[in-house]
């Protein structure tokens, strides 16, 4: 039979320098909420993880599980970058084209009045 994630997390806390308060303001959920996370048997790794993290605990030795889903959310984050330097090179080109456009407008403005200057001098 497994360990019982949520007394494990349970234990993890009491054996830090955080309150149970303090543990869950850092995770943005409440007291009770934490509470009963830790009465969960089953307590899902990604929970596990986030609690752990806030401890500063690596738990991956005791339950070899959460080294996949940490690399599977590092390659997710690093994903996610990738995809938000793409949009943002999209952007600053789209920028860049938006810019350039206008300016090879204002130039054949300039070239209109030149030629207008010049066709009115030679009159």
């Amino acid at each position: 039979m497994g360990v019982h994630r949520g007394t494990y997390i349970r234990n993890l806390i009491k054996e830090s320098e955080y309150s149970i308060t303090e543990v869950a303001d850092r995770l943005s959920v409440g007291r009770n909420t934490l509470y009963r996370w830790m009465d969960h048997k089953q307590l899902p790794f990604l929970k596990m993880l986030k609690i752990a993290n806030v401890l500063g605990v690596d738990i991956s030795l005791d339950f070899p599980e959460v080294e996949k889903l940490e690399a599977e959310k590092k390659k997710r984050l690093l994903e996610r970058e990738v995809n938000d330097d793409s949009l943002t090179i999209k952007t600053k080109y789209m920028l860049l084209l938006e810019k350039h456009t206008q300016l090879l407008e204002e130039l054949s403005s300039l070239k209109e009045e030149v030629i207008r200057y010049r066709g009115g001098k030679n009159k």
